[in-house]
């Protein structure tokens, strides 16, 4: 039970009762045992539901030895589906997984982290829109490094504008009744975000002409952070003009970064372009290409300096090849990374599921241990 949820009195129906949720440990571990359970099994062929992807938080207190503990690793190793929320390390709190402004009052000079991940939204927030930035054909069309952060404020305000236009219409049209049941769950926008994404900061390290060097570079490194504490400080400014909340955000990509890489090939020929066989796509946010040649370690120390300047979006993926895993060697890797390292959320690929590329070999984790 949460800690923050310990001590309070249980509330069924709307009524609160004569005992606490700290006295519920045991129903707890019912439900999510059942939950388990069918998500291990799969649908009605046996095969992996994609669907819900439960956040599990990890505190210092985490008992791996405990049975449900055992059973999420299972469940681990065969379908890859669990997200991992790191409470040993950095700044997330567990009071805050369910509600992003718990005692907190709207502070225009800092930027506020979204809670739960990726598919874990605490109460009552959520994103308005989020803008995507193609961050390889900036450094491709930049002179310089002040020329490019020339042309990225000029992105960066009218991706701004664009989401408090979308806010404004959205708010006007909830007020006209058109969303009723959002109007009464939520009754407003104000702790949505409007959130800007970067994509492909590996390839604009590399088509960059002060850097032409991937983020395995300790200057491309330098350069990356530099551009996204630069995208933190608009951000806040942003925030002081429109009285809104906004996100910087490590965009996952997926077919935004093929649909930028496309337009890219066709318009530059000679740009540098990551490729999955004749498939153009630039690498999600500030991430390592996964067919590279860093290791796992390596990767987690830049990712490290990267994920703690975003403040939505992160996560480390960690790919495991088939067969090369069991349950008690992920929750070693799961503890060694959440002692050692600030990364807010991790989950871990088994390769189970149908994934275009094979990426980290578990056996080299295991062996630097």
């Amino acid at each position: 039970v949460p800690e923050d949820l310990a001590k309070r009195p249980a509330i069924v129906g709307g009524v609160e009762q004569d005992f606490t949720y700290g006295d519920c440990q045991d129903e707890m571990a019912l439900i999510n045992r059942a939950f388990l359970e069918v998500i291990l099994e799969g649908d009605a062929e046996g095969n992996t539901l994609d669907f819900p992807i439960p956040t599990y938080a990890i505190t210092k207190k985490f008992d791996w030895n405990e049975e449900n503990a055992k059973l999420l690793l299972d469940v681990t190793v065969k379908t890859g589906l669990p997200y991992f929320a790191n409470f040993i390390n950095g700044d997330l709190k567990q009071k805050n997984a369910r509600s992003i402004f718990s005692g907190t009052h709207f502070n225009a000079k800092k930027l506020f982290k979204k809670t739960g991940g990726l598919f874990a939204y605490g109460e009552n927030t959520g994103t308005i829109g989020t803008v995507s930035i193609n961050m390889a054909r900036l450094a491709y069309l930049a002179k310089d490094e002040e020329d490019f952060l020339k042309h990225l404020d000029k992105v960066l305000d009218i991706s701004a504008r664009s989401l408090s236009t979308k806010r404004q219409v959205l708010a006007s049209l909830l007020e006209a009744g058109l969303y009723p049941y959002t109007k009464h769950y939520l009754g407003s926008f104000e702790n949505h975000f409007s959130s800007i994404g970067i994509v492909g900061m590996n390839e604009a390290c590399m088509n960059a002409n002060w850097i032409q060097k991937g983020l395995d570079a300790e200057e491309a490194q330098n350069f990356a952070e530099n551009v996204l504490m630069h995208v933190r400080k608009r951000l806040k400014e942003y925030q002081a003009d429109h009285h809104e909340l906004f996100s910087i955000e490590a965009v996952a990509a997926g077919d935004i970064s093929h649909r930028f890489a496309l337009k890219d090939q066709k318009e530059y020929p000679d740009m540098m372009i990551a490729m999955q066989g004749d498939t153009p796509y630039y690498t999600g946010s500030t991430e390592l290409p996964i067919d590279g040649n860093v290791d796992l370690f390596t990767r987690l120390d830049i990712q490290n300096r990267m994920q703690e300047i975003y403040t939505g979006g992160t996560i480390f993926n960690v790919r495991l090849a088939k067969n090369e895993y069991d349950a008690k060697g992920i929750a070693v890797l799961l503890e060694r990374i959440m002692e050692n390292y600030t990364i807010p959320y991790i989950t871990l690929n088994t390769c189970n599921r149908d994934y275009p590329i094979e990426g980290y070999l578990y056996q080299e984790a295991v062996n630097e241990r």
